[in-house]
Formats: C-alpha cells, sequence, structure tokens
C-alpha cells in the first residue's frame, strides 16, 4: 500500500484539478486550441527555470506532464509557481538566514504571520522565537 499511496494521491489530484478547470473554465475553454497553445508556451517557459536550490520546482519538475492541455498548463504554472517561490528560500539562505530567522525578521516589520500560529504550526519554542526577534511579541 505504502508504495501505491503516492501515485493515487497524485492522480487524485489531478482529477480535482480537472473537474475544477472543467467547471470553472468550461468545456469549450478546456478543449481549445487557444489552452493547448498556453500550455505549450507555459510548458516551454518551465522548463528554462533551474533546479538549483529549489526543491519544490524540482520535486513538481520530475512528475510527468499531463497530457491533457489543461492538465499540462495547470501542471506548468505549478512549476513556475514553485520556482518563484523556491526563490524566497534561496535569498534567505543566501542572506545567512535560518527559519526562525527568516519569519521572525518578517514578522518584525508587522506584516508576517501572528507569532502564536507560527510557533503552533510550526513547533517551534518560545525561547528559539524570543531569542531571534526581540521586538516580536508572541501573542501567547
Amino acid at each position: 500500500m505504502g508504495d501505491r499511496l503516492p501515485a493515487e494521491v497524485l492522480a487524485a489530484r489531478l482529477r480535482a484539478v480537472d473537474a475544477t478547470l472543467r467547471r470553472l473554465l468550461g468545456e469549450d475553454a478546456v478543449a481549445s486550441p487557444e489552452m493547448a497553445e498556453a500550455a505549450e508556451l507555459a510548458l516551454r517557459a518551465a522548463e528554462a527555470c533551474t533546479r538549483h536550490a529549489r526543491p519544490l520546482y524540482s520535486a513538481n519538475a520530475d512528475l510527468p506532464v499531463p497530457e491533457e492541455p489543461h492538465l499540462a498548463y495547470w501542471h506548468a504554472t505549478t512549476l513556475l509557481r514553485e520556482h518563484r517561490g523556491d526563490g524566497h528560500l534561496a535569498a534567505l539562505l543566501s542572506a545567512g538566514l535560518d527559519p526562525v530567522e527568516a519569519l521572525a525578521s518578517h514578522t518584525a516589520t508587522g506584516r508576517g504571520m501572528a507569532p502564536r500560529w507560527v510557533l503552533g504550526s510550526r513547533g517551534w519554542r518560545r525561547v528559539d522565537w524570543e531569542g531571534r526577534c526581540s521586538g516580536c511579541a508572541t501573542g501567547a
């Protein structure tokens, strides 16, 4: 069962994406030549992305590209989104910030997540947070 689980989850994800795109865009848009062209262009853009320090992009890039154009387009947008998102990780590592420091410094700007939520969702200790963010209240 354990070996099948990732494949089952990926298949369920594609079924959900398929149903959602068909509902939101309609059958005509899903089957259109424009969708096929958009998928081709988006995939070409995603293929130009680098894998270095981009773990989420790389993991998704290892997945097969779906045959249906609307699903291939969704796959390509996932690759582009994760490549952009992974860029944040690369910048933080380059700046020498660990995960706690990164979120603490973001929170110190007044725009970050609530410290209480960060601590609860990440399993970090309050002492670790307070040691890195002297201006951040924990809200606890």
